[in-house]
């Protein structure tokens, strides 16, 4: 195989997705990433530990993205299974 051909073999497609509303950002990769981690967790806190973040870091990246879109994205409630609280 040539040098050229190999050149070929290292070329990779890549992508970034956000979303934007007239364009004003909406959000991205980072917030999704924050969604499904509070989904996968079952907990505000436990996502942001996760993703290394801090509690305060993640509800304040959700409730702007919030204020944005005018909705509802992230459902808190008290008392999980060991007390406390949960997020869906």
């Amino acid at each position: 195989m040539s040098k050229k051909d190999n050149k070929n073999q290292d070329l990779k497609s890549n992508y970034k997705l956000w979303f934007e509303r007239e364009g004003e950002y909406i959000f991205g990769p980072g917030a999704c990433a924050i969604l499904k981690a509070i989904h996968q967790e079952g907990t505000i806190t436990k996502g942001a530990q996760v993703l290394g973040m801090s509690y305060r870091y993640a509800w304040g990246v959700i409730k702007k993205i919030e204020k944005k879109l005018g909705i509802q994205l992230v459902e808190t409630y008290k008392g999980g299974t060991v007390g406390g609280g949960g997020a869906r």
